[in-house]
């Protein structure tokens, strides 16, 4: 249970720093901020396939 607590935790917190991202850069090159969030979710969600293995 506390595994499936710490995923959720982490899938958030990775949630809530895109959002701010997007609004940071709401109006900026959004390319760019896609650039930049691509590999951050796709490090979260290794991080977190990492831990059910």
């Amino acid at each position: 249970m506390e595994i499936a607590l710490k995923k959720i935790s982490i899938i958030s917190q990775c949630i809530a720093v895109f959002l701010a991202l997007l609004f940071i850069f709401n109006q900026q090159a959004l390319p760019a901020l896609l650039v930049m969030i691509v590999p951050v979710f796709f490090w979260c969600f290794t991080a977190v396939l990492l831990e059910q293995l």
